[in-house]
């Protein structure tokens, strides 16, 4: 009687394993299906079409060796390699500006007295932003901005049923790239980045204006151990026609450029 009572007690618990097994995978329905990495970047291309540029006002909190820090940003962000951050002070003015108009980056720091420009590449981005290097470039911090990576031919997709996303996958600045996109909607919530192995950053993107705008986003540097949250609101949806003008950061007076080369 003991040996039927456990058998009939291991058979349940093996129904239970491939059921809760069966429970955790997410199916993609066959009307979803996307066959072509073409077809879904085009996809992703339209989803956010309808944004030209934008400016907004951005909560960030970062947690890093020097504990929390709490600042508030005005952001302008022009696809598809254009954006401007200034970090505000508590009394409104800017105490620090971070701009690229896709050929070169900006910094202004009237705190520390530094006025820096560069070519707009991925390791001065890290260079100059030390707070959050990410191996992206000016298009790659757009597209962070606006929840899309512009996606290179070479790359491969696949679904995973554990997340119930595809997942886009390809190499850019010696990083691999993981872009995980909703099937119904075609918009990014999780970008890993990695260097052989070793997870380099992750970006989670959970809420969106109706336009499909990021409105938070949660960034993790493991390299340097650092994260970053950022909260936008307020947001304007109207073109910036001059990246001259927008873009370009004017030296206050009696100051000049250093350059890094």
């Amino acid at each position: 009687m003991r040996v039927r009572f456990r058998q009939h007690l291991l058979y349940l618990f093996g129904i239970y394993i491939l059921t809760s097994g069966c429970a955790a995978s997410i199916r993609l329905p066959r009307h979803l299906e996307v066959e072509e990495t073409r077809e879904l970047a085009h996809r992703m291309r339209k989803a956010i079409a309808r944004v030209e540029a934008f400016m907004a006002e951005a909560r960030l909190t970062y947690f890093g060796p020097q504990g929390r820090i709490r600042a508030t940003a005005e952001v302008a962000v022009k696809p598809p390699v254009a954006f401007r951050f200034d970090i505000v002070g508590p009394h409104g003015a800017v105490v620090e500006a971070l701009s690229t108009d896709g050929d070169e980056i900006f910094l202004i720091s009237n705190e520390k007295s530094v006025f820096q420009r560069a070519p707009a590449t991925a390791p001065y981005f890290d260079r100059l932003q030390t707070l959050l290097p990410l191996g992206l470039d000016a298009g790659g911090w757009v597209g962070l901005l606006l929840g899309y990576l512009p996606v290179p031919e070479n790359a491969s997709h696949d679904y995973n049923d554990e997340f119930g996303r595809f997942v886009l996958v390809y190499e850019k600045n010696a990083m691999s790239v993981r872009l995980h996109i909703d099937p119904v909607t075609y918009l990014a919530d999780r970008l890993e980045l990695s260097q052989g192995k070793k997870r380099h950053g992750l970006v989670k993107i959970s809420e969106r204006d109706p336009l499909g705008v990021p409105t938070r986003l949660d960034i993790e540097s493991e390299r340097q151990d650092v994260s970053l949250q950022i909260r936008i609101r307020d947001i304007e949806h109207r073109p910036i026609r001059s990246t001259t003008g927008a873009f370009q950061l004017r030296l206050p007076e009696g100051t000049q450029w250093e350059y890094l080369k």
